[in-house]
């Protein structure tokens, strides 16, 4: 130990303790900070699970308010509204029914219509035979030097 009786090899080994130490203490006081951080995302993690927890406990009042309003339907009501309202659409079937709307049948008078179809459809090309005639006739008096 006669290397350590000098002053600038205790300078020396002091300042090697000493950053040793601050070392130590600037990685610690990383892990409390990381641990610090740690601990504010879980508070904020109990937090988001109380309230969801909050809502869960909120819809399952609400299911079970559902399911008692379900129990407490009369499902013999509902069938005696749903035969009522069937009774009442067979009325009204029934009134229009009686209402005696007939039809006539065209079925002797189809083959006169059919020529009279046909008729129209004759006429109306020679109508328009004639249109063409008189257009042409127009078009030949407008120019002299045509034909």
């Amino acid at each position: 130990m006669d290397w350590f009786q000098s002053k600038t090899t205790q300078l020396i080994a002091l300042v090697g303790i000493v950053s040793t130490l601050a070392g130590f203490g600037y990685t610690g006081a990383g892990y409390v900070n990381r641990i610090a951080n740690l601990e504010n995302k879980m508070v904020k993690s109990v937090a988001e699970i109380e309230g969801l927890t909050d809502q869960l406990v909120g819809v399952d009042r609400e299911l079970a308010t559902s399911q008692e309003q379900l129990r407490s339907l009369d499902i013999e009501v509902i069938i005696e509204q749903v035969a009522t309202i069937d009774k009442q659409v067979a009325t009204v079937t029934e009134q229009i029914r009686s209402l005696n709307v007939e039809t006539e049948d065209l079925t002797p008078i189809k083959e006169d219509i059919t020529a009279l179809q046909t008729s129209v459809a004759g006429l109306n090309a020679s109508v328009d035979i004639i249109y063409a005639d008189v257009q042409s006739l127009k078009n030949i008096n407008d120019n002299p030097l045509a034909n």
